[in-house]
């Protein structure tokens, strides 16, 4: 199963209100595409891949989502509008969605990259409930993550999601501004109990180099064993020298820092790992699970989909902005299994 997001779109300058000055803007070319749920099938033996089911998402009236901005200060305040320069109105339950998984409940937890904010669903596309940062209106979600959140980079909220044991974990794209992202590669891993609507923990996750590594997450899964993921950290380019790495990650020894108290005026993010390390502050633990872009998935810089099909393989989507650039979808099958079957006779490896 995979989404769309907020539809194609551009950024750019335009004189919207007729005061002879141009504003920063981003026009949507489909502004009231709906978000949705997309199954699909894919036959390995043949190479067929189809679509068989798409759930268009609505809030609790019944009334459809849009990929529309929810406040004017989102989108580094760029102004909403359609390709005939007519101003949108903002949604405050706008989607730019990033990613999705399946409770055992049957019901659809989905990650937001407006701001750090994931969505709950019914199966048939009903919204059960949105949860976003403190200090922002109520229209917009209910505020239950810590108000540090909402200084996120501009349009760089929760990526990646993932279900384990009871608990949704969400994983900010980039580090946010506290004090200044560009200067830290401190990512922060959020747990949250449905059951209780509370956040039950914070993690830290060190990105690669940030001047030349990998500088963002692409999305996550949950593996078997409790406590450990699945991450893929990618960088912007295009090509076998790019950098698309998933990384088996084991929060379970990692300091849950929830409630941790620093001194005045220091913060996590502003902290080395080094920092960390010296107040006792145990980060994630990483090894290298597969090279992407050695293993031939190098037409797209957006890995942005990751799913584990079983204990050797996984699967790997892209976000291809709706065909701009001409980049198509790519669906990649991803086995690492190092088993050698040197007989015939037991039907094992």
């Amino acid at each position: 199963m995979t989404h769309p997001d907020l539809g194609p779109s551009q950024t750019g300058n335009a004189d919207v209100d007729g005061d002879g000055t141009e504003e920063r803007v981003r026009t949507y070319l489909l502004p009231d595409l709906e978000p949705r749920f997309v199954r699909f099938e894919y036959n390995p033996n043949d190479g067929n891949l189809s679509i068989t089911e798409q759930v268009l998402l609505r809030d609790q009236n019944g009334n459809p989502l849009s990929g529309r901005p929810n406040l004017e200060t989102d989108d580094t305040g760029r102004i909403p509008i359609d390709e005939q320069g007519n101003v949108l109105e903002f949604d405050p339950l706008g989607a730019d969605l990033e990613g999705i998984l399946r409770a055992p409940d049957g019901t659809y937890w989905l990650s937001d990259e407006y701001r750090p904010a994931i969505y709950h669903f019914q199966a048939d596309g009903t919204l059960i409930e949105r949860y976003v940062p403190q200090g922002l209106p109520p229209e917009v979600g209910n505020g239950v993550f810590p108000e540090v959140y909402n200084q996120r980079r501009a349009n760089r909220g929760f990526e990646a999601i993932a279900y384990q044991d009871g608990k949704v974990y969400a994983f900010i794209q980039t580090p946010i501004n506290n004090p200044v992202s560009q200067e830290t590669a401190t990512i922060r891993i959020l747990e949250f109990d449905p059951a209780t609507e509370t956040i039950t923990g914070e993690y830290l996750y060190i990105q690669d180099d940030m001047g030349g590594g990998s500088d963002k997450i692409g999305d996550a899964a949950a593996l078997n064993q409790i406590g450990e993921f699945l991450v893929i950290e990618r960088d912007s380019g295009f090509g076998p020298d790019s950098v698309k790495n998933i990384y088996r990650i084991d929060i379970a020894n990692a300091t849950n820092v929830l409630d941790i108290t620093l001194e005045e005026g220091e913060t996590l993010e502003g902290l080395s790992p080094e920092e960390l390390d010296v107040r006792g502050i145990e980060v994630v633990t990483k090894e290298l699970y597969a090279d992407l872009a050695e293993l031939g998935y190098t037409f797209t810089d957006k890995p942005e989909g990751l799913a584990v099909v079983d204990g050797d393989t996984v699967a790997v989507i892209n976000d291809n902005d709706f065909g701009e650039g001409g980049v198509p979808i790519g669906l990649g099958l991803v086995n690492l299994s190092n088993g050698l079957d040197p007989s015939d006779r037991d039907g094992a490896i």
